[in-house]
This record gives C-alpha cells, sequence and structure tokens, in this order.
C-alpha cells in the first residue's frame, strides 16, 4: 500500500500548475450555455467584467488599431498636404461600435498613444448598464489628451460616450476608423453581420474608411462526446425546454470530446461588405435629415447562407453533433483565432458553439460524414436570424434541426 501512496503522491506532486486561463475555464469544461444576445438583451456589468479579463483579445485589437491608425493617418496627411491648418488640426474619426464598458476604447487610445496619432473616438453603447462606466471614464482618464502636432500641443476631448443603438445614431461626421467586437462563438452568431452592415454608412466610402474586423469565417466538424450529447438530452427534462433541447446551439468548452475530422470553412463575412456600398448608393438608404434618430438603418440586403461540407471520420466513433469555431482577421497581418490549429493562446473570451443532433450515428474509420448548414434570415416581419442543420451518413440523413428557426433563433 505504501508503494501506492507514494505513486499517488508522486502524481499529484508533479501535477503541471493550471494556467490563469485553464483555471478560469477548468469549471466551463463539458457545461451548456445557451448564446448571449447583446442586441436585444442588455448585458450585466458582471458579465462584461468577465470578458475584459481577457489578456489576449484587447492586446489583438491594439495592436490591430495600431497598423489601421498609422495607415489611415498617412492617407489623410497625403490628401491634407497642400492645407496647412486643416493639416494641423486633423484627427483620425474613430468609432467604436457596441463599446461595453470601454475595453476596446481603451486599446484604441492606447494604439493612438503609441504610434502618435492625434484621434476621436465615439463611443456608442446602448446598454444603460454599461454606460455609467464610460462616462465615468470620459470625466476622468479620457477627459482631454495631449498630442503633439507639428510644434503646438494641444488638448483636445479625444472620447465622445453616445447612448444609441449603432443602427440608429447619427452621427456628426462620418469615421475613418470603425471598430467593434460583436463576434459570437461562431462568428456570425450573434448578429456582427447585421448590426455593421447596418453601420456601415457610417463609415466613409470610396475605400477610405476601415473597418476592424475586417474579415471573420465560420468553421465545423463532426463530434463525438457522449457527455455533452447526454447534457442536452437532460435538458428535455425540463418543462420550459422540453421539445427545443436539440434544436438549439450552445456555447460549449468541450473537454470529454473528439473532433473527427479537421475542422471545414462555413461562413465568411467581409466588413466593408461590398454589397451594402451598392446598397447604399442605389437604394439611398443613407438620408440626410436632420431628424432621423428613431430610423433602423438595415440594408435591403440578407445574409443567407448555406453550406455542403464532407468529411472522412478519423477513427471508429459515433457523430452527436457538430463543433464549431470562428478565425478573424482584425486587419491585415493581425488574427485571432479559436480553432484548434491557430488558437489565440491564453484567449478566453469564446468558447466553441455545439449543434447536437437528436439521433446520434455511428460511423467507422473512413467514413464520409456529410454536414449540411444554413444561415437564415427574416428581414421582415420575424426580424430574426437562426441556423438550421443536419448529418448525413451510409446514405441516411438525420432530421433537419431547428427547421424555420421554431426554437432557437436571433432577434434582430
Amino acid at each position: 500500500m505504501k508503494i501506492y501512496k507514494r505513486s499517488i503522491m508522486s502524481l499529484f506532486e508533479n501535477c503541471p500548475i493550471l494556467s490563469k486561463v485553464e483555471a478560469f475555464s477548468k469549471s466551463f469544461r463539458d457545461f451548456l450555455q445557451r448564446p448571449l444576445q447583446p442586441l436585444i438583451d442588455n448585458l450585466e456589468s458582471q458579465t462584461y467584467e468577465v470578458f475584459e479579463r481577457d489578456p489576449i483579445k484587447y492586446l489583438l485589437y491594439e495592436q490591430a488599431a495600431e497598423k489601421a491608425l498609422v495607415d489611415l493617418y498617412e492617407a489623410k496627411k497625403a490628401k491634407l498636404a497642400n492645407d496647412p491648418e486643416a493639416l494641423k488640426n486633423m484627427r483620425v474619426i474613430s468609432m467604436v461600435l457596441g463599446a461595453g464598458r470601454g475595453p476596446i476604447v481603451k486599446a484604441v487610445l492606447r494604439a493612438a498613444r503609441t504610434v502618435n496619432v492625434p484621434v476621436l473616438v465615439y463611443a456608442v453603447e446602448k446598454n444603460p448598464n454599461a454606460l455609467s462606466h464610460l462616462l465615468y471614464y470620459r470625466k476622468t482618464i479620457w477627459s482631454t489628451f495631449t498630442h503633439v502636432n507639428g510644434r503646438d500641443n494641444l488638448d483636445v476631448p479625444i472620447v465622445e460616450v453616445i447612448q444609441k443603438d449603432m443602427r440608429v445614431w447619427n452621427p456628426p461626421e462620418k469615421a475613418d476608423l470603425l471598430v467593434s467586437e460583436l463576434l459570437g462563438s461562431f462568428g456570425d452568431n450573434e448578429l456582427s453581420p447585421e448590426c455593421l452592415d447596418g453601420a456601415q454608412r457610417l463609415l466613409k466610402d470610396n475605400g477610405e474608411g476601415i473597418s476592424i474586423p475586417a474579415k471573420y469565417t465560420s468553421y465545423a466538424s463532426p463530434l463525438c462526446s457522449y457527455k455533452v450529447w447526454t447534457e442536452v438530452k437532460n435538458l428535455c427534462k425540463s418543462t420550459t425546454f422540453e421539445h427545443a433541447a436539440f434544436e438549439t446551439g450552445y456555447v460549449c468548452l468541450v473537454h470529454r470530446g473528439v473532433p473527427l475530422d479537421k475542422p471545414q470553412r462555413c461562413f465568411t463575412f467581409v466588413h466593408p461588405n461590398p454589397q451594402v456600398t451598392e446598397d447604399l448608393k442605389e437604394k439611398e438608404i443613407l438620408r440626410d435629415h436632420e431628424d432621423d434618430s428613431s430610423t433602423l438603418h438595415v440594408p435591403l440586403i440578407n445574409n443567407d447562407r448555406y453550406v455542403s461540407l464532407k468529411f472522412k471520420s478519423q477513427q471508429n466513433a459515433v457523430v452527436h453533433g457538430l463543433i464549431g469555431y470562428f478565425d478573424c482577421q482584425l486587419y491585415k497581418d493581425v488574427w485571432m483565432s479559436i480553432l484548434p490549429d491557430t488558437f489565440s493562446t491564453g484567449m478566453f473570451s469564446w468558447f466553441p458553439i455545439f449543434f447536437p443532433i437528436e439521433n446520434p450515428v455511428a460511423v467507422k474509420k473512413g467514413e464520409e460524414i456529410g454536414v449540411q448548414i444554413w444561415r437564415n434570415c427574416d428581414m421582415d416581419i420575424g426580424r430574426k436570424v437562426w441556423y438550421e442543420w443536419c448529418v448525413t451518413t451510409n446514405g441516411t440523413c438525420s432530421k433537419l434541426h431547428n427547421s424555420q428557426g421554431k426554437h432557437y433563433y436571433i432577434s434582430l
């Protein structure tokens, strides 16, 4: 017994110490969470606090902002080369859309100081739970910003706080730079495309404006995880969730589970969106009315998507559903990712998304697995976005999950 006891003690003594990220995420392993709906729900202050602990995300945003601000500043400086007075007072107009409690605003300001670019930042946020923090920072640490421009020291306001939905707000000027963090675990599942398409009218056109992020792509792979599937099954016992459990996507840090093949690309969205640029020109959605504060600016395009993917199972297993990820190009060579192979180490703002299938299917090693995913938009009566999915194996197809967004959708 002493030998066994010594062996067990040795194992404990030699266990690696968990990093802060691992310690934080341990309690979330295989735990199902409903995706956030920040467009219609006002997040609580403590939710923001959790996200703000991420040590990597805001550093990446800061790096992207540095590169974008330098490019914009040089372009504006060249354009105003023959106007010394305008050049002296020039600032890069930045808008942080969905500013929350201000971490992205701070990242932009740090970037501006690092590259010595004068800025004016509009912090646009509709949530009253976050507004008090923005107003406090506005009156204190963001009250003025001393920068050197030529031989003049200028004390100028650097942040204006706007309590508006980005799709409603009519700004006094257009932005050189739009910065947002509206991404979900599947990239577009918190309506970043719809929000940024509606807000694109705020950005300078003719290629003069920059969006951070510039592009994001969702990915999916078949998943074997009896543990996570069982957690979904247990939700069927709930009277409020009885029929919807297998029709819903869940944010989940899958621990006891195995992807059966490498993830493949699903949907990509680019900002500024070229379709919206044409839409704004042709249909004159951007109005010049002075009092237009209640108009919801939504371009007359939708972001319906469909993808059909083929995988080969890398082992004998059971398909319990799909696991989804995303990666994102913030600007130029600055990327962030929750894909296993390109994961931004230390980042914990997003866990993968899990789309269950009600009846798991057994597959053999090398067997083909077909996956179909739809992203559907109702821009009229229902004003919602939803996903539908099914899995095909051995010539048979699973049921179509969440048909017509009956149980799971994201409200516009």
